[in-house]
Parts: C-alpha cells; sequence; structure tokens
C-alpha cells in the first residue's frame, strides 16, 4: 500500500523517462525524513524500508559503544588523514579526504527483524584537513566518492587473488597426486554446479550439510588475521619460486600503473622476477604485501555522528578486500587441520574433507562435518535442519532414491530462498524504471542461463522457469519481449543441429505459460497482473 501511494506521486507519463517528484511529493518525503530512517533492505535490492530514527540511533551506538569491535580513537580524523596520505603517497597510491561511515540495512528475512552495520562513503563526510581552509563559496567534498584508504583497499583485492590463483593451481596439483584437497574455496554458484555435476554418483551416497560462520567479522584478532594471510602469501610466492625456480626474494607481483585511481575498480596482476619490472609497472614484493595488508587491517576508522572510532577486532565489514581476508584466513587453517589429519592416518576424513566446498563463510560438507570450531578460532551452526536436504549458493541438494531402480542420486535444483520470507521482495527491476524497455529480456536470459546451470532434472527447471516468467510478467514486462529473451537462450543453448526432445519439452512448456497467463488476464473479473499469477497458480494444470 505504501509503495503505490508513493508510486502515485512520481510522474511516469514516459516510460523510461526519469521519475520526477512533484512539489508535493517532495515534501512529504522532508517530513517522513523528519521521523524516519529510509533503509536498504538486506538480500532484496529493489525494496527499501523505513526505521524510526531514534531507534537507529540508539540500536546504532549500541553497537558501536556496547561491542569489543570498535574503540574510540586516539587521532583527530584530520591526523588520520594525514597519515594515509603519507602512507598511500609513498606507495604511488591515491588518498582522498573521506573517512567511512557505519549505515544500516533491515534484515527482514529474520523470524526475529535486525540491521546489520556496514562501513560506506559518502561525500558528506569529507574531512578538511588542518592545513586547507574551504572557500566560502566552493565545494570542496572530492567528485568522487571514495574513503582515504579505497585505492590501497583494491590493490590488495588483486594482490590477494592473484594469491588464490596460486595456490588454487598448487591445490589441483596436489590433488591429482594424493586425492586430497587443501583448497575448498568456490567463488560462484557455477563452480558448485560444476562440481556438483561432475562428482554426482559420488556425492549421491554421502549426506550433505551446510554450515554458517557465526563470528567471523567480530570476534577474529587483527594480529591473527595478519599472521595466517602472512603465511598463505609466504607459500605462494614459494611456489611459484620453485616453478620459476628462482630465489622467492626476488619474485613481484606487478600491475601496470595505468590500473590505478579508485575508479580502476579491477586490477590485475602477475608474478615477475624483480630484474625483470618495467617502469610503467607498480610491483609488490612479498614483504610489501604483507605491510599492505596491516595497513589496511589496522586503518580501519568509521565516522559515528562525527565521533572517529577504530575497528579493532575482526574483519572489516564493507571494506573491498575483506572476502578474500576472510578465503585466506580460513584457508590457512583447513590447510594446517588437513595435514594433521595425514600425519596421523586418518586419511578417511581428510578424503571426505576433500569434497567440501567453502564461500566465505558458508561450508558445504559431504559425509563428514567441518574442522572444529577451535581450530578457526570461530563459532558456526549448522544450517540445514533436515538430513538430505540442503542448500547452498541458491542451490538446493535433494538426497532421494529412484523409485524404478532403487538408487540413491542426488537432485539439484535453483532455492528461490524469498517464498520463504515473511514478506515479497521485489525480484526483477520494474518496466517502469529508466532501464531500457527490453531489459526484461537479458534478465529472462540470465535466469534461464543459470538454472540451466544448476538443475539436473527438467522439471526442476521448468518450475523455476515458471516463478522467473511469472515474476517479470508482475513487474511489467510484455509477453513479446518475454518471448524474445527466451527464443535467443534456445538457440544458443541448443544449436539447431542438436535440437532433440529435451530442447521441444522446454519450447512448448515456455509457450504454454506465456498463452496461460494472457489468457487469464482477458477475464473480466480481474484487475491486475498479481490476481492473474495467483489464479495461474491456483490452477492445479500450472505445474505439468
Amino acid at each position: 500500500m505504501l509503495r503505490r501511494k508513493i508510486l502515485a506521486t512520481v510522474d511516469l507519463s514516459r516510460v523510461g523517462a526519469d521519475p520526477e517528484l512533484t512539489a508535493g511529493a517532495r515534501k512529504k518525503l522532508l517530513e517522513l525524513q523528519e521521523h524516519l530512517v529510509i533503509l536498504p533492505v538486506d538480500k532484496s535490492s529493489h525494496d527499501f524500508g523505513f526505521v524510526c530514527k531514534r531507534f537507529y540511533n540508539q540500536d546504532l551506538h549500541a553497537k558501536v559503544n556496547h561491542s569489543t569491535n570498535y574503540s574510540p580513537s586516539e587521532e583527530t580524523p584530520q591526523q588520520v588523514i594525514a597519515r594515509h596520505k603519507a602512507y598511500l603517497g609513498r606507495e604511488g597510491l591515491h588518498s582522498s579526504n573521506v573517512l567511512p561511515y557505519l549505515y544500516g540495512t533491515l534484515k527482514l528475512h529474520k523470524e526475529v527483524t535486525s540491521m546489520r552495520y556496514i562501513a560506506g562513503v559518502s561525500r558528506k563526510n569529507c574531512v578538511d584537513s588542518d592545513s586547507e581552509a574551504a572557500d566560502a563559496g566552493r565545494d570542496a567534498r572530492p567528485k568522487t566518492t571514495f574513503s582515504s584508504t579505497t585505492d590501497a583497499q583494491l590493490d590488495l583485492t588483486g594482490l590477494l587473488k592473484a594469491i588464490m590463483s596460486i595456490l588454487r593451481r598448487e591445490d589441483d596439483i596436489r590433488f591429482n597426486a594424493t586425492g586430497y584437497r587443501y583448497f575448498w574455496i568456490t567463488e560462484s554458484s557455477d563452480d558448485t554446479a560444476f562440481f556438483l555435476k561432475t562428482h554426482a554418483d559420488e556425492l549421491a551416497q554421502l549426506d550433505a550439510g551446510t554450515f554458517d560462520f557465526t563470528t567471523m567479522y567480530d570476534q577474529l584478532e587483527l594480529e591473527e588475521l595478519l599472521n595466517a594471510v602472512a603465511d598463505t602469501i609466504n607459500e605462494a610466492f614459494a611456489a611459484e619460486a620453485a616453478r620459476l625456480n628462482v630465489d622467492a626474494g626476488r619474485l613481484v607481483l606487478v600491475r601496470p600503473k595505468s590500473q590505478h585511481g579508485p575508479t580502476r575498480k579491477k586490477r590485475c596482476f602477475a608474478f615477475k622476477v624483480n630484474t625483470e619490472v618495467r617502469s610503467h609497472e607498480a610491483a609488490y614484493s612479498a614483504q610489501e604485501l604483507k605491510t599492505l595488508l596491516s595497513f589496511c587491517l589496522v586503518n580501519t576508522y568509521v565516522l559515528v555522528n562525527r565521533v572517529l572510532m577504530r575497528q579493532t577486532l575482526g574483519i572489516p565489514m564493507g571494506a573491498n578486500a575483506s572476502p578474500d581476508i576472510a578465503n585466506l584466513f580460513c584457508y590457512a587453517k583447513e590447510r594446517k587441520y588437513m595435514m594433521r589429519l595425514l600425519e596421523d592416518g586418518d586419511t578417511q576424513r581428510a578424503a571426505l574433507l576433500s569434497l567440501t566446498r567453502r564461500f566465505i563463510d558458508d561450508l558445504l560438507c559431504f559425509g563428514t562435518k567441518p574442522p572444529p570450531e577451535s581450530v578457526y578460532n570461530m563459532r558456526y551452526k549448522q544450517t540445514n535442519a533436515k538430513v538430505g536436504d540442503a542448500t547452498f549458493l541458491g542451490i538446493r541438494i535433494r538426497h532421494e532414491v529412484s523409485e524404478m531402480s532403487g538408487r540413491r542420486y542426488m537432485r539439484l535444483s535453483v532455492l528461490d530462498k524469498a517464498k520463504a520470507y515473511r514478506y515479497q521482495p521485489l525480484a526483477y527491476t520494474s518496466v517502469l524504471s529508466t532501464a531500457p524497455s527490453n531489459f526484461g529480456s537479458s534478465i529472462l536470459i540470465g535466469a534461464l542461463v543459470r538454472n540451466g546451470r544448476i538443475a539436473n532434472n527438467l522439471h526442476d527447471f521448468k518450475t523455476e522457469m515458471n516463478n522467473t516468467v511469472l515474476k517479470l510478467m508482475r513487474r511489467g514486462y510484455r509477453k513479446s519481449v518475454l518471448k524474445s529473451g527466451f527464443r535467443k537462450w534456445l538457440l544458443h543453448t541448443y544449436p539447431e543441429a542438436k535440437f532433440g526432445d529435451h530442447c521441444e519439452k522446454i519450447r512448448a512448456h515456455f509457450v504454454w505459460l506465456v498463452h496461460e497467463v494472457e489468457r487469464i488476464l482477458q477475464m473480466p473479473d480481474l484487475e491486475s497482473i498479481d490476481q492473474a499469477v495467483e489464479r495461474l497458480l491456483a490452477e492445479k494444470a500450472f505445474v505439468r
């Protein structure tokens, strides 16, 4: 109801135009902001929520002042900025006068609504240095919003990804030789789906379990983080030195100097011998990389109502390099645990743990549990309550028994977590947004590609295709746009030479689905697409 009232005040006479608020709507929004805070909603990027401003401030101060993660800074914001600029200037990196701030996101998908606070950047948090005086008629705020350490974080992200690529390569070699895997990091659901389908027969005989670390971002000591990640850096440099047959001290990671500045998000690093570094390349030795890591860990500052706080415990929330730091920290612990298992002769558990996959703080195990909590120095909990039914990165993994052969098999499908939420989130961009009118075609193609990579049976593929098409039609996309996207996906996935019964079933189902929605829309007693979808879902013939 609230969303409809807001939309009623927006000028949408021309589809694709930037919405222009009327004077009355702008006044109403300002009145709302006097008492409410407008926040993004976690896991639902198209929604927003309202929170009482007084409650929001109380919760934010309780989070910062009553936790061990943050402590008041002994330096002023100007001193911190000056120190950051001095170090980054020596390293050839950019800095700014902007310090991060904490903002909340509403976790409405939880049984008990709460807020998660993440470090963000705003031009309003620009700090004037002691030697600068803002001119009265000049806006001193930067045009591009980035914090004082953003450029360093982006370099650190690229460097740690290069380290992980070396560790992954060495682990593949070790796995092919011994059958044991120490590197469990997965980067996407596509990688996980490929692994599950490749080892489907073996994994079908083992119960899947999913686990989630609950204290990763707020309990780890900074020194422990630094030491663990430094060990992985040394391991990668040693492995590359052995491959190139040079001393590890002569190796550096380099990138083109053109890849600098906060606007260049992606940094690509490669190993080189230090004597081969050219003038247009920026280079980091192992020690310089560890120094940069230490700088980023101990220089996490946030402004809370103009009070400067320093994070003294845990992985920085919202920093660019945080996921990679978490991955390498866990890898260091997992590697040592696997080596200990093999030294003790527990090859069976080591073999089962080699099937584990981890995405930052989420673990997927088969036939066993993760290493003990004491290994990580973190607590975790099991997230799948039902044996034989687990969810990991949006992939639902079910172990079932075939009625015909009696054999146990693994059933994979896309899981729509939003169905279990207490509210119905907006899934896709509206046709009334500033996106092109044919944007729904691209959304459908992407959803079908992901669905095809994950699902390993036709029934689940068709069910997820139903959900995607209905969500897009609810958001106002026309049948012709969706048909165009489906046709492109079909021709790309099933070239003319490979057309067969499987492809024909999918094509026929899509045509039937769109036709049914159009048929129900023509009924005189319906007022909206939502009612048409609800009517279609109520019909028994929907899932065929």
